[in-house]
C-alpha cells in the first residue's frame, strides 16, 4: 500500500470504504487486471499455470499453505487501494452517478494505472526487461526480484521526474516530489524488514552464530540494513 502512495494521496485511503469483502468482490466484478490477480498470480514465477486455471484445478495443499498468507495480504492490499480509487473517483467526478458504468470505467482506468506502477502481476507485460531475459543466468540473478525492481524503478521514475522538475525552474515541487519517494521507499523497506523478520524469528535465526536466537527487533534492524 505504501507504494500506492507515490501516485494517490493518502487521504483517499483514510476516506475509503473499509469493507475489504466488499471491496474485493466490486474490484473482481469491475477490474480485469484485479481478478487476474485473484486467479493466483501474486508472485511472479510462483503462480499457476494458465492451463490450471482453465481446467480448473486447484492449487495442491503444499501450494495453498505456502502461498495462500502472501496471497492473503495482496488482496488487502488491492482492495484497500480499489477502495482509495474509489473514494477518488467520487471526489474529482461529482458529475458521474456511482456504479454506474461510467463510474466503473473511470475507476477500472485508475485503478489499472495504480496497480501497474505500484504492484506486482505475474505476466510478461509487467516484468522488467532484464526480467523478460530467456537466458539461465537472467533467470537466475532475477528470480523472486519482481517486488525489489518495481520499488526501484517507481523511486528511479520520481526522481527523474523531480529533475526535470527542477530543470524547469520548479525547485520547491522538485524537492518535495522527491521528499515524498525518499519517506515512502523508506518506510516501505521498514515493513518489509519487520514481516521477514517476523520468519527469521520463528526459525531461530540468529545473527553472531552463537546458537542463540536473536529478537524480532535485532532481524527488523539487520533485515533493515
Amino acid at each position: 500500500v505504501m507504494r500506492a502512495f507515490m501516485v494517490m494521496s493518502p487521504k483517499w485511503f483514510v476516506s475509503s470504504n473499509i469493507n475489504v469483502k466488499k471491496n474485493l468482490q466490486d474490484m473482481k466484478e469491475h477490474c480485469q487486471i484485479a481478478r487476474w490477480k485473484s486467479w493466483g498470480h501474486n508472485q511472479v514465477d510462483m503462480a499457476r499455470d494458465i492451463d490450471d486455471i482453465m481446467m480448473n484445478k486447484e492449487w495442491s495443499k503444499l501450494d495453498l499453505v505456502t502461498m495462500q498468507v502472501y496471497g492473503v495480504l495482496d488482496l488487502y492490499t488491492w482492495s484497500k487501494i480499489w477502495g482509495a480509487v474509489r473514494a477518488e473517483t467520487k471526489a474529482k467526478h461529482p458529475e458521474v452517478k456511482g456504479d454506474s458504468e461510467e463510474f466503473y470505467a473511470i475507476c477500472n482506468e485508475r485503478a489499472s494505472e495504480v496497480f501497474d506502477k505500484t504492484q506486482v502481476v505475474d505476466s510478461v507485460l509487467h516484468r522488467s526487461q532484464v526480467m523478460r531475459n530467456t537466458d539461465t543466468m537472467s533467470k537466475v540473478l532475477t528470480s523472486f526480484m519482481a517486488e525489489p525492481t518495481r520499488t526501484y524503478n517507481m523511486v528511479r521514475s520520481e526522481y527523474a521526474a523531480a529533475m526535470d522538475m527542477w530543470a524547469d525552474g520548479e525547485k520547491a515541487k522538485a524537492g518535495m516530489r522527491v521528499a515524498k519517494a525518499s519517506s515512502v521507499y523508506l518506510f516501505n523497506a521498514i515493513a518489509c524488514a519487520a514481516a521477514a523478520a517476523i520468519a527469521d524469528a520463528l526459525r531461530g535465526k540468529d545473527l553472531d552464530d552463537d546458537d542463540e536466537p536473536e529478537t524480532w527487533w535485532e532481524l527488523t534492524k539487520e533485515n533493515f540494513m
